[in-house]
């Protein structure tokens, strides 16, 4: 085309729903798809799967360009309002789009529902925070962390859920027998192949309580059940995992505040890492503790 590649495609971006109309910033533009942020007290809210019309313009565009497309994701945060159009047809040549596949990564991916999934039921929050049991609704946990759980809507549909942003989410962690419940915010809504899957922030910072992970043996001394993540090292004899990490079962995970090597009473000299009166070398660097 004879422009540089680090030229967008385009850098503007109307969108019309029935008698609205929006203006928005191209954040990514692709073959199929574009990503459009919309910045402001009040953005607007699109319906996931909802068709709206579209025009894009500016850079490497020397006149818009109009069609079709439907909504397929949507994010929140720091006042911003972000979501990915999949056009009706291809608008672009593929090669008009420059590192796709680097950008792409940055999108949000779902993984496959396991055989035996986690049940959640979410409740609305309403504005004088209210919690709306009435309008419950039961999706399947697909992951969770100590900042945040996915959740997957298996019908394909968001129902009640598509008017709020704060929802009360109960659910069962692995190894226990009581439900736990937290209050967590709406940061992102996408359609995929197995229904929609909805990204929740908690509203605490960092639950420590919900930080699980899957866990894995040494082979060079025996010791049973490190974590994966934050136990890289062995903590009995200071050994590298040398094995290849895989999804865990649910049941197989634990939670990292309640790990027998999770504690204070030891430090490491080489990065500072702590843990308990158990452990004999540094899980995250695999040096010997002081004694």
């Amino acid at each position: 085309m004879g422009v540089e590649s680090t030229v967008p495609i385009a850098r503007t971006a109307i969108v019309r729903s029935g008698t609205a109309t929006f203006e928005a910033r191209v954040h990514a533009c692709y073959a199929d798809r574009a990503m459009l942020a919309f910045i402001g007290a009040h953005p607007p809210t699109f319906a996931l799967g909802a068709t709206v019309q579209l025009v894009l313009s500016g850079g490497r565009l020397r006149i818009p360009v109009r069609g079709d497309a439907r909504v397929v994701e949507r994010v929140e945060g720091r006042g911003l309002r972000q979501y990915t159009l999949e056009f009706d047809e291809v608008m672009f040549a593929e090669d008009a789009a420059p590192e796709t596949d680097r950008e792409r990564r940055l999108w949000t991916r779902v993984r496959p529902p396991s055989d035996n999934p986690v049940p959640i039921v979410l409740s609305p929050i309403t504005a004088q925070g209210r919690v709306r049991m009435e309008l419950d609704r039961y999706g399947r946990l697909v992951d969770v962390s100590g900042g945040g759980l996915g959740v997957l809507l298996r019908d394909g549909t968001e129902g009640p859920l598509a008017g709020h942003e704060a929802v009360r989410v109960s659910f069962r962690p692995p190894r226990t027998t009581a439900n736990v419940e937290r209050d967590c915010r709406i940061r992102s809504r996408a359609l995929t192949e197995h229904g929609i899957r909805l990204g929740l922030q908690l509203e605490t910072v960092e639950d420590e309580s919900l930080a699980y992970e899957p866990m894995w043996d040494c082979a060079a001394c025996g010791e049973r059940g490190l974590l994966e993540t934050s136990q890289p090292y062995c903590c009995r004899c200071g050994a590298v995992r040398d094995t290849d990490a895989e999804v865990a079962a649910w049941g197989d995970l634990i939670a990292r505040s309640q790990h027998r090597f999770t504690g204070r009473e030891r430090g490491c000299t080489a990065c500072g890492g702590t843990w308990s009166a158990e452990a004999r070398h540094c899980g995250l660097c695999g040096t010997a503790l002081p004694v």
